[in-house]
């Protein structure tokens, strides 16, 4: 009988990624320069093939759900969350606050300016 490209490439009886005699999964662990260029080649190969079936096909399985989270982990979640929201709450009355006080010194300084004013003219009217 003739023997076929796989029996002369691959040791008798293992197939690309099976254990070997010496207890190796990797192609390269084989015996013979031939088995290992070889086993290059048709890695290659299979990972084309792969990457030209999966652009072929769209994925068919629903989405991946996410792992459920541990309590611990939720109770963390909420915690953060809870910490941010009053963080952001404090940051929003210190803005208020500070808005409020430059309203109240803008308002200040116009009245300021007023009451000039009206003792400006009182002033010019004194002198006529």
């Amino acid at each position: 009988r003739r023997s076929s490209v796989d029996d002369e490439v691959w040791p008798r009886g293992c197939q690309p990624g099976e254990l070997t005699a010496g207890g190796e999964v990797s192609p390269d662990a084989g015996v013979g320069g031939a088995w290992k260029s070889a086993s290059a080649d048709s890695s290659e190969s299979s990972s084309e093939d792969e990457s030209v079936q999966k652009r072929k096909e769209p994925a068919a399985q629903p989405p991946a759900k996410k792992p459920k989270k541990s309590k611990r982990d939720s109770k963390a979640d909420k915690a953060d969350k809870a910490a941010d929201k009053a963080r952001r709450k404090q940051e929003r009355k210190e803005l208020k606050a500070e808005k409020g006080k430059a309203e109240k010194q803008e308002r200040k300084a116009q009245e300021r300016k007023a009451e000039k004013r009206k003792a400006e003219k009182r002033k010019a009217e004194k002198r006529k």
